[in-house]
């Protein structure tokens, strides 16, 4: 587990002083005022997120009644594990999300 920052100065190293703190703060900001944060104004849009994805922590991981985008939160999955190819070996909660999945592209396509 390394500090954030060893990162930014991983950045600063390769591309320059101009990649610093402010940088990254300034870019953050902007990427949650163009996408909405946590707070994102979507619609016909599903997130799916595993419990291993390192990248969860920054998505949507339970649907909130005052939004109107729905989450599937699957434990003991990785990114994008409900996107590989099915397998009788899969955990059931995955087989769950699946099916969920596609209950949600159906209605979207009544």
């Amino acid at each position: 587990k390394f500090p954030a920052e060893f990162f930014v100065k991983q950045c600063a190293d390769v591309y320059g002083e101009n990649f610093n703190d402010n940088a990254l703060l300034s870019g953050v900001d902007r990427t949650n005022i163009i996408y909405g944060a946590l707070k994102p104004t979507t619609s016909n849009v599903l997130f799916v997120h595993g419990s291993i994805d390192p990248w969860h922590a920054l998505g949507l991981t339970k649907t909130d009644t005052n939004q109107p985008q729905p989450t599937i939160y699957i434990e003991g999955t990785a990114h994008c594990a409900n996107m590989y190819e099915p397998s009788e070996n899969d955990l059931p909660q995955l087989k769950a999300a699946r099916e969920e999945i596609v209950k949600f592209i159906d209605a979207l396509l009544q």
